[in-house]
């Protein structure tokens, strides 16, 4: 239902932060929006600061966000995924459902 409410050049916005939250994620992936279901890969290589990679956390909070504006910032009447606490390791699936709409 949210996908034909999309306008056109929103952005798809799949994020790594801290357990401890806060400051930047430590890995993110910026898209025109995909078809969906779509599969990425976060690594290293999609992190903003070298100082904190990816690979140096044992477990990370995953977010999507869909940005009806294109900024990364969340703003209200974005989509977004609930987010999923996972473990960082080699090999690591998960699934994020795009189901709400940001207040």
């Amino acid at each position: 239902e949210l996908a034909a409410q999309l306008p056109p050049g929103a952005t798809l916005y799949v994020f790594a932060r801290t357990v401890e939250g806060g400051g930047l994620p430590v890995a993110v992936k910026r898209l025109p929006v995909p078809e969906f279901p779509h599969t990425l890969t976060l690594s290293d290589a999609d992190g903003l600061m070298p100082a904190q990679r990816l690979s140096q956390q044992a477990q990370v909070n995953l977010m999507a966000r869909i940005s009806r504006s294109g900024d990364a910032a969340a703003a209200t009447g974005d989509f977004e995924a609930e987010p999923l606490r996972v473990d960082v390791r080699p090999g690591q699936r998960a699934t994020l459902v795009i189901n709400r709409v940001h207040p």
